[in-house]
């Protein structure tokens, strides 16, 4: 006997246009560690302005992903978080 069973995929969009709930798109990332043998104030503006760098690429990235997924549902609400720090920490 063969069993015809119909599975509805739902995304988590589907899922918040039926309950009219909110999405909430979240990006964490972690600035990897590197390693510099110069001087240490040299050292500081580097990594700041490469953390700002990575920050930046991440809320480009964000910023794509909120765009993409207001034109698949552009009803529906949708909040975005960019998080610094260890993702599994968040």
């Amino acid at each position: 006997m063969v069993l015809n069973i119909r599975i509805k995929h739902w995304t988590s969009l589907d899922l918040a246009k039926k309950y009219s709930a909110t999405i909430r798109l979240v990006n964490v990332f972690q600035v990897p560690m590197v390693g510099y043998l110069g001087e240490p104030f040299a050292y500081l503006t580097l990594l700041a302005e490469f953390t700002n760098e990575v920050k930046r690429m991440h809320e480009q990235i964000l910023s794509k992903a909120l765009k993409k997924l207001k034109s698949l549902r552009p009803n529906l609400k949708i909040s975005t978080v960019l998080g610094e720090g260890r993702p599994s920490d968040k």
